[in-house]
């Protein structure tokens, strides 16, 4: 792991490094990318650059003016890639592989960061919908148990958060995943071909943010992604 990449890309977090609220008076839909950047993710790194880059390019016009992208990595820690700003100036960052899971680390910054920006849209008077969360990882969480996991749980059931955990390969921990997910619902993809994990979460915030809030919404189906559904 290069130490001085991390420095450079890192962001500070409590939404000190946010993008100003754009488009006051369209109803935003901020959503989090926790993405797993450990060594075992290496061998994927390419795939998983691509998968970042699919994130922005496959919104349409009115969801990259509603929809915002905060994008946080986890190895040994966890950090901001990117911070909230409007997904039509989303920039892909750099990722580099190595280390641990820090999977409760990542969480806690996620629901953090979510709060941090509900608390910018409130005082800019903007209205949003309701936040997602989504996580993509070939393991299992390895560092300190936090209370991260417990409060995603009771985020969703008292429906302030949507979560989608995606768990790629043969050594992902779905028991884990499946634990984290309110429905114990969660998607799978092959560790060698898991980009379409990034496209079906930009089509279904596509679809997400052209409804009207409280809207029942019948989400793409996985399988057309190349994604199954494991309970």
């Amino acid at each position: 792991m290069n130490e001085n990449n991390i420095n450079f890309r890192e962001h500070p977090r409590g939404g000190l490094a946010n993008s100003p609220i754009e488009n006051g008076g369209e109803t935003h839909l901020p959503c989090v990318v926790l993405v797993d950047t450990s060594a075992s993710m290496g061998s994927v790194k390419d795939q998983l650059q691509g998968g970042l880059e699919a994130l922005a390019e496959a919104l349409d016009e009115q969801a990259r003016g509603r929809v915002e992208f905060c994008v946080i990595s986890f190895d040994d820690e966890a950090r901001i890639l990117v911070p909230f700003g409007p997904a039509y100036d989303f920039e892909t960052p750099r990722i580099d592989c190595g280390g641990m899971t820090a999977m409760h680390a990542a969480v806690e910054l996620g629901l953090g960061e979510i709060e941090a920006r509900k608390k910018q849209y409130k005082a800019n008077g903007t209205a949003y919908y309701r936040p997602w969360m989504f996580m993509l990882t070939d393991g299992g969480a390895n560092d300190a148990d936090n209370g991260s996991f417990a409060l995603l749980l009771q985020s969703q059931r008292d429906r302030h958060c949507t979560f989608f955990p995606v768990g790629i390969g043969e050594q992902v921990d779905k028991d884990l995943l499946k634990s984290l997910k309110e429905d114990g619902k969660i998607l799978t993809a092959s560790k060698e071909n898991f980009k379409g994990a990034f496209v079906w979460l930009s089509n279904s915030l596509i679809r997400t943010s052209s409804s009207n809030p409280g809207q029942s919404i019948i989400l793409p189906a996985p399988a057309d992604f190349q994604l199954e559904i494991e309970a």
